[in-house]
């Protein structure tokens, strides 16, 4: 459940109204304001749920420079790096980035001029069975 946003100095106790009425006008649970006038060191203190990240800030910023404009595969980029996450962990960071656009590689690279030139030779050059004289069987 989300927490709410935490009480400032002028909605502390407010000269003597109840704890239900201040939770009213502030649109918090009655509970809340209960607790943080009973303890109002603790307020806010707590600890955030769930297990702490592998990476740093830091390391993500890595993972993303290595994948940006690049060919390498998540276990090269872990490798080149020394992290000690798995391949799926930076893979992940690689997805949620919206700065990272992936795109899968074309099979072979772009056909140039000088390529379709060869092509076209290698056709004439090869091409020169005179084709009446060949018995195709059916």
């Amino acid at each position: 459940m989300g927490r709410g946003s935490l009480l400032s100095d002028s909605e502390k106790k407010e000269q003597g109204l109840s704890n239900r009425r201040i939770a009213r006008d502030l649109g918090r649970s009655h509970t809340v304001v209960d607790n943080f006038i009973k303890n109002p060191e603790e307020h806010g203190t707590r600890r955030s749920a769930g297990r702490p990240s592998l990476l740093s800030d830091r390391d993500k910023r890595r993972i993303l420079r290595e994948a940006s404009n690049s060919t390498k595969s998540c276990m090269e980029i872990r490798s080149s790096l020394n992290l000690n996450a798995s391949k799926d962990t930076v893979w992940r960071v690689i997805r949620k980035s919206q700065f990272i656009v992936k795109r899968k590689m074309r099979k072979a690279p772009f056909m140039t001029k000088k390529h379709r030139e060869n092509r076209v030779a290698f056709a004439r050059r090869c091409s020169r069975t005179e084709w009446n004289k060949v018995f195709v069987m059916c």
